[in-house]
């Protein structure tokens, strides 16, 4: 084959690099006789004999890209009136794909052989486009990247539940081709008031940055929308007044009872369209029998009740995915389902392009949010996933002994983690405590008490000489009065967040879990509703609860009564306030128990659940012979874990009859923020005048009334 031939080939295959095939090069010698026989037929002399024409005659001809058995009259370009097929003309060529397409319409040739006379129905032409096998020439074959963009419209759809602005765009694109876009869809389970889950509809965007729902949604949910509405604005700053408000989600699988989430949805009139946008062929739906979808009817058009944004994205995919074939959706693994999303080509067109972008302005009045905040009724935190990992481990790794008792888990985030050395730390720290011992005996005094207390109730135990030093951690400790407290004025506060010489402390690798302590004035409330109340503590709560022994490793001290002895280690036993999981684990516990117990205690059950602060639990009744029977019940319930109820006031003394007048409290009760801790409240109750009070530790005397000093007084 001569080098122009090679070239014309070369241009005929396109990028194509492989060897050509036997049918390819035949194509194309078949496509190169028909331009000669146009040309010839053209060019020759209308006065020449037929002896004096030269004419070719072909079993197969035709066009640029097609042929058949019939032979259609000489060539003419329509465009330049040279002796050329259309196709090969280089001003049409130059014109772009659109362009040639109006013209062939306008010339009303054949869109296949782009000749004249006929349509692309009865074309006989048996070769079809190259590139798509479309009835249609090469020449006028339209590629994704070269579609026309007709109009963008923009307009405001989406929106986000941060408080600050937020910036979304929806974006619409007329498409006249057979071409779209899936967004990944999902059918979830939300819980409504009562605690049912109700299936939804889920559109999964990681372009959000929050979770939304529509009105309608909460309205169907019957979840109650807060007032703190976070301000919104679209593209170009224009502000958006269709937020109602916020409401708490909760977010589970349709499969799978784990795990559940928790968050805060932006609730708007609207979030999207239908999804998708036109149905799609029922076809469609073969190549993906046998997988589990998240959205069984991903192929209809149907409205969108939830938006899932980044807060929750990263939490849902798995990570595995299926490529079922180019130009169709990917199939993504998700939490909830096999999830489609990308592009899609198919057999019918479509009317616009929904995209769904949502970005956080970090221009907003942050006190004006926080202003509403306060004055809103407080509401669940928001859940992350760290709390369900505490969760989980708490339901996997917690037991009880044969007498009731609880043991539990430490929370470790990494099951064999090294610390780093802290023996030496935690040593230094008892030689500066006895120091302080030195200046003040009455401390040391309190402080032996203390530690002989903890030994001789079994929560902590001695090191043999051999084991110590072997400890992972090691706890440093001191001692703090509170002098407002009706029993222990001295308590030894464990300091566990020490850094070793690794930079890390056992607090850090702990999870915390979720918070489970109920607020104080939602607490309050239901305490002074019924007209007979009482109150009563956990006797050492969390030392009531011991800490599983393969966990204990961490929970190391040093001691020893007096500096003249060898320094002791003692491993403590139970669940040790100042460490980071010892609130949720000891809560947790208390709800547990409820769960494993409350159906022997009716009464007793609900107090459990709703009616505790910190140790504190605060319950009444209505009638004096109820409350009796709640405070057996609840004595009952405490005792199948071996918790011990002390502290007992109430506003009616006949309640308590029966009860050892040790365990009753004469003075005021104080709410105190934990173990271990002053109140920092101040809030006291008086039970024999049932009456709420404040405690000041001094007033100062004021001798100049100004304003100044008026607020200069300290506690008030």
């Amino acid at each position: 084959m001569s080098f122009y031939f090679r070239k014309r080939l070369d241009d005929f295959r396109g990028a194509e690099v492989k060897y050509p095939t036997i049918a390819e090069i035949v194509e194309f010698l078949e496509k190169e006789c028909l331009q000669l026989d146009g040309t010839s037929a053209k060019s020759s002399n209308p006065k020449s004999t037929p002896n004096q024409t030269k004419q070719v005659h072909l079993s197969k001809t035709e066009d640029t890209n097609q042929s058949s058995g019939k032979s259609y009259p000489p060539a003419t370009c329509p465009l330049c009136e040279a002796d050329h097929i259309l196709f090969r003309c280089d001003a049409f060529l130059k014109k772009s794909i659109s362009d040639r397409r109006a013209m062939v319409k306008s010339k009303k040739l054949c869109f296949n052989c782009m000749r004249g006379g006929h349509s692309v129905a009865s074309c006989k032409s048996k070769f079809s486009c190259k590139s798509c096998k479309g009835r249609h020439n090469s020449v006028l074959h339209v590629d994704k990247t070269d579609e026309p963009k007709n109009q963008i419209l923009i307009a405001t759809d989406t929106t986000s539940s941060s408080s600050e602005p937020i910036k979304a765009v929806h974006i619409s694109e007329s498409k006249p081709y057979e071409s779209t876009c899936i967004l990944g869809t999902a059918v979830v389970l939300v819980k409504d008031k009562r605690g049912k889950f109700l299936p939804m509809r889920c559109l999964i965007d990681s372009g959000a940055m929050s979770t939304f729902l529509t009105a309608k949604c909460a309205e169907k949910l019957g979840l109650k929308i807060s007032k703190n509405a976070p301000a919104i604005s679209g593209l170009g700053n224009q502000t958006i007044n269709d937020v109602k408000g916020t409401v708490e989600c909760v977010i589970k699988s349709r499969f799978e009872s784990q795990p559940v989430f928790t968050t805060t949805a932006t609730v708007m009139t609207n979030i999207t369209s239908n999804m998708p946008l036109n149905p799609l062929p029922d076809s469609m739906r073969r190549p993906l029998k046998g997988l589990k979808l998240a959205d069984p009817e991903w192929t209809k058009p149907s409205p969108i009740d939830l938006l899932i944004g980044a807060d929750l994205y990263p939490h849902i995919y798995t990570g595995r995915k299926i490529i079922l074939a180019e130009d169709w959706p990917v199939a993504l693994d998700s939490i909830y389902g096999w999830v489609l999303t990308g592009k899609l080509t198919y057999n019918e067109s479509q009317d616009q392009i929904t995209a769904l972008l949502t970005i956080n302005n970090r221009d907003l009045d942050a006190g004006l949010t926080k202003l509403w905040r306060t004055e809103d009724v407080p509401h669940k935190p928001i859940q992350k996933p760290d709390d369900n990992i505490a969760e989980q481990m708490y339901v996997e790794k917690h037991y009880r002994q044969p007498d009731g008792r609880y043991v539990v888990p430490l929370l470790m985030k990494e099951s064999d983690v090294d610390l780093g050395e802290s023996y030496n730390l935690a040593r230094s720290r008892l030689l500066k405590l006895e120091q302080r011992f030195q200046r003040d005996p009455e401390l040391k005094k309190a402080y032996q008490e203390f530690m002989k207390e903890y030994k001789d109730l079994g929560h902590m135990s001695l090191v043999t000489r051999e084991n110590m030093g072997k400890a992972k951690y090691y706890i440093p400790h001191h001692g703090v009065w509170n002098l407002s407290s009706a029993t222990t004025k001295m308590r030894t506060v464990f300091d566990a967040s020490m850094k070793t010489t690794s930079g890390k402390s056992l607090n850090e690798c702990q999870y915390a879990g979720k918070k489970l302590q109920s607020d104080i004035a939602e607490i309050l409330t239901r305490f002074r509703l019924p007209k007979y109340a009482f109150t009563t503590d956990i006797c050492k709560m969390y030392r009531q609860i011991l800490i599983r022994p393969e966990d204990r490793e961490y929970q190391h001290i040093l001691w020893r009564d007096d500096p003249s002895q060898d320094i002791e280690e003692y491993e403590l036993n139970t669940v040790t306030y100042g460490e980071r999981a010892s609130s949720f684990l000891s809560l947790r516990t208390v709800n547990q128990l409820e769960q494993d117990e409350g159906h022997k205690y009716p009464d007793a059950s609900p107090i459990i659940k709703k009616r505790i602060f910190v140790d504190d639990i605060l319950a009444g009744a209505d009638s004096i012979s109820k409350a009796k029977n709640c405070v057996k019940q609840l004595t009952g319930i405490a005792g199948e874990c071996k918790f011990e109820l002390k502290k007992w006031s109430t506003n009616e003394p006949e309640i308590l009859e029966g009860l050892p007048k040790s365990s009753i409290l004469e003075t005021p009760l104080n709410f105190s923020d934990g173990e271990g801790a002053v109140s920092a409240l101040g809030l006291q109750w008086q039970p024999a005048p049932d009456t709420f009070s404040y405690k000041l530790d001094r007033l100062p005397v004021v001798f100049h009334k100004t304003r100044h000093s008026l607020f200069n007084i300290p506690n008030f």
